[in-house]
């Protein structure tokens, strides 16, 4: 729903520069998590493995074990900022694919 939410921004803003009077962002529930690509659970799945391991390493750092926490926490900063920059051109591009969507298309 999150990545959803990010390209109806990104479409928004789309139409905003291009001049065009944007048409009201789809944010209703059944809109944001309706059709999810292979690609977008995907990486929903991977930013909550990051997200999890980030846990894993404050986890570490309480118990005492902080040179396994600083790398797990390293890995886990790594993955995240990885991640949340393929979401970031996934999201982009939809609007680069498909211009500036109708709010009345059943597919977006």
């Amino acid at each position: 729903m999150g990545i959803r939410l990010l390209a109806e921004r990104y479409r928004v803003a789309y139409e905003f520069s291009q001049g065009i009077k944007p048409t009201p962002a789809r944010l209703g529930t059944l809109n944001l998590s309706e059709g999810g690509t292979r690609l977008e659970f995907l990486q929903a799945l991977l930013l909550s493995v990051a997200i999890n391991l980030l846990a894993v390493a404050v986890a570490f750092v309480v118990i005492g074990q902080q040179t396994a926490g600083l790398a797990t926490g390293v890995v886990a900063v790594v993955g995240l900022l990885v991640v949340a920059g393929s979401v970031n051109r996934y999201a982009r591009a939809r609007v680069g694919i498909y211009g500036p969507w109708s709010v009345t298309d059943p597919k977006m």
